[in-house]
């Protein structure tokens, strides 16, 4: 009979709680440091991305730049060639 008696008391928090709560609050501690850090490096991640994005986007705005600066420079060149073309066969 003492060992239900402390069953019940053990339910209703009168016997051994103290040990297993505490016990369990260090778990719980444990868990939030643990996801406190993991939200930490996922942050740090985001930052990370988030310049490479930027980095990147730079990159292509100065690619199109220089690839609209060379495609205009090759129209050029070629209608000079086509109108030497025609300069010598109409000669």
């Amino acid at each position: 009979m003492s060992s239900s008696g402390s069953y019940f008391m053990w339910i209703l928090g009168m016997g051994r709680p103290d040990f297993l709560h505490t016990k369990f609050r260090g778990v719980v501690e444990r868990r939030q440091d643990n996801l406190k850090i993991e939200m930490d490096n996922l942050s740090e991640m985001v930052a990370t991305l988030e310049a490479t994005n930027e980095l990147e986007t730079n990159k292509a705005i100065t690619f199109g730049d220089k690839y609209s600066k060379v495609k205009f420079n090759l129209m050029i060149l070629w209608a000079l060639f086509i109108g030497f073309l025609v300069a010598l066969m109409t000669k």
